[in-house]
């Protein structure tokens, strides 16, 4: 008798405690609660003592009473998982570390640099050529090579220029020069040196050197072939092309020689009718002891066929010895 009395008052306090454990969280799981019970960071409850916590029921987020740490998202509790348990410190761990954000593919992309086009080469070497006639029997072929010394044409830098001309009476129509101009060509070649300051919007170039030139002179009666005469003059030249816009650019070519005084000058503006493409109207100026000459049309610049840009003009054209006419350009530029 006796020993069942004492086992009788030690059940009495651990069903109690077990009632009191049952009602609690029957209650908390009414109200929305969750409670996950944490290892204790202080000293362990007595085991003779009741375990006891008091739980209040708040609008979100979580806080730790005690041993406990209670959450409330105004939703009812998640069901227990199937697997192991975690502790509950392994789950404030993973609920306070932070989520690491998704990797963007697009900068992902940006970042290896698969999207960006891959960078033009520099280039070292420019050769221009041009010719143009008009309808008076009147024509020029010209040639220029420009080199960078020391870097590329794409940064500011020092630069060698070399030159050649052809002008000849020919090849459309008729001149109305009197007396007539000698027959044969006349020849010139330069070779300028200087500096090229080049921007981001455009560039400025400036040149010296010597001109070398080779006219024919008029047939004296009773000769057998038309003399020639030599000769040399300082060369001085500057060009300039500017884009103040993404859709505008300007541009020209002035170059005088001392020799007879000559002189050319060439301006230009246009407007983009597509990604490096211009048009628009275009004046030009040439001189010297017997020659005057002057242009107004319109012109195409920029045109890109392969590696080679090409240009056109055409408009009217007036010349005090050959006569008033229409005239027309092509030119093209290729570099490496």
């Amino acid at each position: 008798m006796k020993l069942a009395a004492v086992l009788a008052l030690a059940v009495v306090p651990l069903a109690v405690q077990a009632a009191l454990g049952a009602e609690a969280g029957a209650g908390a799981r009414a109200r929305g609660f969750t409670i996950e019970l944490d290892e204790p960071a202080a000293a362990p409850v007595p085991k003779s003592g009741p375990l006891v916590a008091t739980i209040a029921p708040f609008s979100g987020g979580s806080t730790t009473l005690g041993p406990f740490r209670v959450s409330n998202f105004g939703r009812p509790a998640p069901p227990a998982p199937k697997g192991k348990p975690v502790s509950g410190k392994g789950a404030a761990r993973a609920a306070s570390k932070p989520a690491e954000p998704a990797e963007d593919a697009d900068d992902k992309d940006d970042d290896d640099g698969k999207n960006e086009p891959p960078p033009e080469p520099p280039t070292y070497v420019s050769i221009d050529s041009s010719f143009t006639a008009t309808n008076r029997n009147s024509s020029g072929f010209n040639v220029g090579v420009t080199a960078a010394v020391g870097g590329n044409l794409e940064t500011s830098g020092a630069r060698v220029h070399i030159e050649g001309q052809t002008l000849a009476t020919c090849c459309v129509g008729s001149s109305r020069a009197a007396p007539p101009p000698p027959a044969g060509a006349t020849h010139s070649s330069s070779l300028l040196v200087g500096y090229e300051f080049a921007g981001e919007k455009g560039s400025i170039a400036g040149y010296a050197g010597v001109n070398v030139q080779s006219a024919p002179e008029t047939v004296k009666a009773g000769a057998a072939q038309p003399a020639r005469t030599m000769h040399i003059g300082l060369e001085l030249a500057a060009d300039v092309y500017y884009t103040p816009t993404e859709s505008t650019m300007m541009a020209s070519n002035i170059g005088f020689s001392t020799h007879e005084m000559a002189f050319f000058a060439r301006a230009k503006v246009g407007y983009a009718i597509s990604e490096g493409l211009y048009v628009g109207p275009e004046f030009t100026a040439i001189g010297g002891q017997d020659t005057r000459q002057q242009r107004a049309g319109l012109h195409l610049t920029g045109l890109k066929i392969g590696g080679v840009q090409f240009g056109f003009a055409a408009g009217f054209a007036r010349d005090r010895r050959h006569g008033n006419g229409a005239y027309a350009t092509i030119s093209s530029r290729v570099t490496f």
